[in-house]
């Protein structure tokens, strides 16, 4: 292996010479130390580096290897193919041979990376903060194995590993009095309960979206908050791709509170309170039951719905009363190729009622089925919040953070902080580590072996990238180290584990694809418990409050555990394009009601009737189309334990969250009379009647030659002094060019992220962000249509447009922006002067100035692409379509002799992409689906009048509505 050494430096270290002022590089000239300063103190150190003594014959240098591996959350597999340079994990994308990614990946998947080389990781054992040894952790689990597990309570996050099952098992079979509990805030406990409600056991629900016509998705983010996301996204996306007026598209409804990705790509969208989700559900059930399929209407269900509709507010049916019916209309005609799906945070019975409704239309066994619960235990006592109550004597937490994210009223904190002895294993010295004895290092997924199963059941092995980082031990070896086994490597027990609990299939092979083919749980055979779901059915509907909170997980960093990843921090909310906070999202109307803006401080309150305080001052953010009367604040800040950067940022949602309230409790606003400014990066959101984010319906492209004319001239050649490109250049085999659909794109914001990690894209922080100065390459522009009742959002990913006459260009008096024989506009860093005359003269404003050294000299740098500079202060930056990865398959091409194939290359943000909404091509490659999408109807250019001839191109937004019930 090689081996780098930093010389000692003497001198007192403080900033960096290029950080320095021009007063304080005086200062130590004048005092002689600027010599010293330049020779030992320098910001780049000297160093020694050893080269390979025998070179591994995998490893060739500045070529990467990539490995199949898998990230967990909340129990849950989704399959991720990392990039290694020289044993440095660089890059995630993901794994297309696993059923939960299918070669796509998630914002906060594509930012493991750098949570994996974090400085402020926990490095060290410590007891109460002050450095301790391992034999420290052997005599406190000695002793709890001594007692017999009696007054042992083990707390772990949900699981659905084999081999940590296993250990488990162990334990309960050794230490039978030892107690265990599994926390996560947002896992799926609701849907398992509702199951229960209408089946008769807790089972979990599984849908298949590919030969879906109609979807109804009530209060459910299919496409973003989903351990199936990924997937659920590229089918949906599949079938509503449109290559001309007479495409057969699905039709997708959303009934929401908050905006959602789900939402924005939803041909009808419904905004509601969070508690008129039940009624609603109730209305559907009772229109298509009525609609006269054989056994769709039991008798029992009479008397409930009458029940049900008997104290329904006298204002609701009226409103959504068109809306339920076409959503009925159009689940009946595509009985047995339909969906109804309910989101995590609504309460059991609507998702009783929804298995209610796909049993009566006939999904079941064909878009819609039931497994076991793939998480251990999930559905049972040790997952409720009961589980987490009691006085332990010892207490392990083994993962997760539940002194922050669980209910208020617990008080957690408090009853960890009581237990005589107690241990904490993470990644970060958190809240429960601070309430902890111990704290033991954890480790990241991309430094463990281990195993866990897919939301469909589909096993997926876990192999390290990397040797562990500081001292860090996984939840099995705490295990191991508690039932007393003799030591052993981790790889070992392993594959000892695999063999045990999954014989017959071959450890490496599983490895090597990173999934373990047909492993996915089969389907259980239910029936409706018609007569036991009546009395809910009756019941619901009946909570209500003037102002209703949805407590949200953040879309990137979650429920918190993400918080200290500044890559994520500054990516920004889809919704609000918020960074670095959180804030309460009201709608237009309801922040008039309360007489505050964007930015206005409100204290929100929750009745509990305990002595906790459940009151939280948050800053308001207004997003059109959020629902009235309803205040939607992600978790995941105001956090307090010892990762700085998350320390202090935005308010805790989890203080308003109590066991009596739920996820979606009634709440009083009061404001603040205060204010704080928002790092929003985009606040002007209309389009001004600009031909910018296109769009129309089916039947638009179909039979109006109007919107089919305005598209053509939005492409058609304009007359131009300019020769045109490529001009005087030979004929190429390629001319490289991107094709973005707005029809499937959902503003995930994964393509932002898979940009900056793979082109060492700097952050800013709060501050810059705040002065415009933010330096993502990618952004996602999100624009408002529609009334002010009834908005509709519109999202359009936005980068370098690589014009053919491209205005940077003429104006650049260094020539650092240039064409390339391909036609990319490149940009040549170290010839840049940093005149910002290309970014005035770009009317798409995509370039980038990076006005200060964001460079990270941190732990962090290990993250960086080593394929892509790290930029100096004081230059231009912006999209090169990733030029080395074009220039790579070039490369490849030509040491085989042949050419590039059709869909070799592919960008960062195509790669990530879940909805395949990004396509990457030549145009001279008429099979490249960049061409083939050039040739559709609704293809067109962005301000196409300004004679810049993009190679960039857009697929108009089209949506499916149907006609009024």
């Amino acid at each position: 292996m090689s081996e780098t050494r930093d010389h000692q430096c003497d001198a007192p270290r403080g900033p960096g010479l290029d950080r320095l002022s021009r007063r304080a590089f005086f200062r130590l000239a004048g005092a002689g130390a600027a010599a010293a300063g330049f020779a030992a103190c320098s910001s780049r150190p000297a160093r020694d580096i050893l080269p390979y003594a025998n070179q591994p014959p995998e490893v060739t240098p500045g070529v990467p290897l990539h490995y199949a591996t898998a990230l967990v959350e909340d129990g849950f597999a989704t399959g991720e193919v990392v990039a290694s340079h020289q044993g440095r994990p660089t890059q995630l994308e993901g794994n297309p041979d696993h059923p939960a990614s299918l070669g796509a990946t998630r914002a906060r998947d594509q930012a493991a990376v750098l949570s994996l080389y974090d400085p402020q990781r926990a490095r060290s054992i410590t007891d109460r903060g002050v450095p301790a040894a391992w034999s420290a952790i052997e005599q406190l689990l000695a002793a709890a194995r001594a007692r017999g597990g009696q007054g042992l309570q083990v707390v772990l996050e949900p699981t659905s590993s084999p081999l940590i099952v296993e250990l488990i098992e162990r334990v309960r079979a050794a230490l039978p009095a030892a107690r265990f509990a599994f926390w996560a805030p947002f896992a799926p406990r609701a849907q398992l309960a509702g199951n229960r409600l209408a089946l008769g056991r807790a089972l979990q629900t599984q849908l298949d979206l590919r030969t879906a016509d109609a979807i109804v998705a009530l209060d459910a983010d299919l496409v973003a908050d989903h351990p199936m996301a990924l997937a659920h996204a590229r089918q949906i996306a599949d079938r509503r791709r449109v290559v001309d007026g007479h495409s057969a598209m699905s039709r997708l409804y959303a009934v929401e509170s908050g905006y959602s990705p789900t939402g924005v790509i939803a041909d009808h969208r419904l905004r509601v309170r969070p508690s008129e989700v039940e009624r609603i559900a109730v209305e559907l059930l009772a229109a298509v039951t009525a609609q006269g399929r054989p056994g769709a209407r039991p008798a029992a269900l009479d008397a409930a719905l009458a029940a049900a509709r008997a104290r329904r507010a006298p204002d609701g049916p009226a409103r959504d009363a068109a809306t339920i019916a076409a959503m009925a209309r159009d689940l009946g005609r595509a009985a047995g190729r339909s969906v109804v799906a309910v989101g995590d945070r609504q309460p059991p019975v609507v998702h009783a009622i929804a298995a209610a409704i796909n049993a009566a239309l006939g999904n079941l066994g064909r878009t819609v089925w039931f497994t076991e619960p793939v998480v251990y235990e999930a559905g049972q006592p040790s997952h409720d919040v009961d589980a987490l109550r009691g006085e332990p004597t010892t207490l392990l937490v083994l993962g997760g953070n539940p002194a922050y994210a669980a209910p208020a009223d617990l008080g957690l904190a408090d009853a960890i902080a009581r237990a005589p002895a107690s241990l904490y294993l993470g990644l970060y010295d958190n809240e429960t580590a601070r309430a902890c004895r111990f704290v033991v290092p954890g480790l990241h997924d991309l430094e463990q072996w281990g195993a866990a199963r897919a939301h469909d059941g589909t096993i997926t092995p876990i192999q390290p990238l990397i040797e562990p980082l500081f001292d860090g031990r996984s939840v099995a070896a705490i295990l191991h180290q508690l039932l007393g086994d003799p030591p052993a490597t981790e790889h070992a027990r392993t594959r000892d584990a695999w063999a045990r609990r999954l014989p017959g299939v071959d450890h490496d092979a599983a490895l090597a694809r990173g999934a373990v083919a047909g492993s996915a749980l089969p389907a259980v055979a239910v029936e409706v418990a018609w007569h036991a779901l009546a009395p809910a059915i009756a019941a619901a509907g009946s909570r209500s409050a003037p102002l209703e909170l949805a407590i949200a997980p953040h879309p990137f960093v979650r429920d918190g555990r993400h918080t200290n990843n500044p890559w994520l921090l500054e990516l920004p909310e889809p919704a609000s394009q918020l960074t670095w906070d959180n804030a309460a999202q009201l709608s237009p109307r309801t922040a008039a009601g309360l007489g505050v803006d964007t930015g206005d401080i409100v204290a929100l309150s929750v009745a509990a009737g305990d002595r906790h305080d459940h009151t939280a001052a948050v800053p308001v953010i207004i997003v059109p189309g959020h629902a009235d009367d309803a205040i939607t604040l992600h978790a995941g800040f105001g956090r307090d334990g010892g990762e700085r950067v998350a320390r202090g940022i935005g308010t805790s949602a989890f203080r308003l969250w109590t066991t009596a309230g739920g996820l979606q409790p009634a709440v009083t606003a009061t404001p603040r009379g205060d204010h704080r400014a928002l790092a929003i990066t985009q606040t002007h959101r209309d389009l001004e009647h600009r031909p910018i984010a296109l769009g129309g319906t089916l039947h638009q492209l179909r039979d109006d030659a109007a919107f089919r004319d305005e598209l053509a001239r939005q492409r058609s050649p304009l007359a131009s002094l300019l020769d045109p490109f490529p001009g005087p250049f030979p004929a190429l085999p390629a001319q490289w060019a991107m094709s973005i659909d707005l029809t499937t794109c959902t503003g995930c914001a994964a393509c932002v992220m898979a940009c900056a990690a793979e082109n060492n894209t700097p952050v800013v922080g709060r501050g810059q962000v705040l002065n415009k100065r933010e330096m993502h390459w990618l952004r996602i522009d999100r624009y408002v249509e529609g009334t002010a009742d009834e908005p509709v959002a519109v999202v359009q990913p936005m980068t370098c447009q690589h014009c053919e006459q491209a205005p940077c260009e003429y104006v650049c008096p260094v020539e650092a922006t240039t064409h390339s024989a391909d036609g990319l506009n490149e940009m040549t860093y170290n010839r840049c002067i940093g005149t910002r005359f290309c970014s005035n003269n770009c009317p798409y404003k995509v370039r980038r100035f990076n006005w200060f050294d964001y460079r990270d000299r941190s732990l962090h740098q290990l993250a960086s692409n080593p394929d892509v500079t790290v930029r100096d202060r004081g230059v231009m930056e912006k999209c090169t379509y990733c030029v080395q990865r074009i220039r790579r398959a070039e490369i490849d091409a030509r040491i085989a002799d042949r050419r590039i194939g059709t869909h070799e290359v592919r960008t960062a943000c195509q790669a990530a992409c879940p909805a395949q909404a990004i396509a990457f091509g030549s145009l001279t490659d008429p099979a490249s689906t960049v061409s083939e999408q050039r040739r559709r109807p609704h293809s067109y250019a962005v301000l196409h009048d300004q004679g810049t001839e993009p190679r960039t191109r857009y697929l108009a937004r089209i949506r499916n509505p149907g006609e009024p019930a």
